[in-house]
């Protein structure tokens, strides 16, 4: 019986001595996948409606904005553009004196005409006030191209509610 034991650790130590210096070994090789399909493209029509300027507003955590955006949409769908935040609505009264202060938020992502969606993330600010937090921002448009709206990242909880028009 203590051999067996005694076997089954000397096999036990060189499996593992094997996979520390092959950490490949074992596993399958990577097979051949096609590259995704290009993303189709953009019309000259969509890429003008897009480019805005919208103006709306946000909701989220007992805070509200009023928003400008601007947006400027490449053939291939990424997005880059600005939100200007004015600051309207506040939880406490200690921060009434904020209320109407401005900032504006760099953005980026991406646009599917398909979906009719537009994927944006927040990476830079202009905010001498810091009123502006950073955000994520999943928006519809609208077939007519008049409105969009959708959820914002809200720190990861996404319940922040954005709402645009012409």
């Amino acid at each position: 019986m203590r051999r067996r034991i005694r076997f089954g650790r000397i096999v036990l130590l060189c499996l593992i001595a094997v996979l520390a210096v092959a950490p490949d070994l074992g596993r399958a090789a990577p097979r051949n996948v096609p590259p995704p399909p290009p993303p189709p493209l953009v019309s000259d029509a969509d890429r003008v409606a897009l480019a805005g300027p919208w103006k709306g507003t946000w909701m989220g955590n007992r805070f509200g904005y009023k928003a400008v955006m601007a947006l400027a949409v490449a053939a291939d769908g990424t997005v880059a553009g600005t939100i200007t935040w004015t600051l309207s609505t506040v939880p406490t009264s200690k921060a009434e004196h904020l209320i109407g202060m401005t900032g504006v938020e760099n953005i980026r992502g991406s646009y599917n005409p398909t979906a009719a969606v537009l994927s944006l993330a927040g990476y830079s600010k202009a905010d001498p006030n810091d009123i502006v937090e950073l955000d994520q921002y999943l928006l519809v448009v609208a077939p007519n191209r008049q409105t969009m709206g959708g959820l914002t990242g809200e720190h990861g909880a996404w319940t922040g509610q954005f709402y645009l028009t012409r």
